[in-house]
């Protein structure tokens, strides 16, 4: 455990260095528009071709620390919100015909495809036990009263 400890402390403080500071929020904060925050995080190593890829590559990125220094047990908590998140959207999704891939949290333990695809026929037969009946209840009182804040 010692081991594990002192081996995620110092990979930690490896990554620092990329670490936004205060100042350097001040700095976005101050920034014109998007290109030049693009400009200032591409600096702290965050890529993508716009602003909106180089944060989710660095959300991806972070995920992917943190599973590999705490394992998913660790996090089963943090992505199961996700999960019950993701199911939320995908229901309101499909239900008023928008497109709900942008509103996807990761990481998931539940596959935001088939999920979608299940609500969408009706059938939950692809999902686990616990899943299916939460969908089913949820698009049944998603659709019996429009309203999200029941969710």
């Amino acid at each position: 455990m010692t081991e594990n400890y002192t081996y995620a402390a110092a990979y930690v403080k490896v990554l620092e260095k990329n670490m936004l500071t205060d100042s350097d929020y001040r700095e976005l904060i101050q920034s014109s528009g998007s290109n030049e925050i693009l400009q200032m995080l591409e600096k702290k190593e965050y890529s993508g071709d716009n602003l909106g890829d180089a944060l989710e590559n660095e959300l991806e990125k972070t995920w992917n620390t943190c599973l590999e220094l705490c394992g998913a047990d660790a996090l089963s908590a943090l992505i199961t919100e996700n999960d019950f998140h993701n199911i939320k959207a995908v229901i309101k999704a499909e239900l008023s015909g928008a497109d709900y891939s942008e509103l996807i949290l990761r990481p998931t333990g539940i596959d935001p495809n088939k999920l979608s695809g299940a609500v969408h026929s009706g059938d939950y037969s692809d999902l686990d036990s616990a899943t299916a009946d939460l969908c089913r209840r949820t698009v049944q009182i998603y659709s019996e009263t429009n309203s999200a804040q029941l969710l």
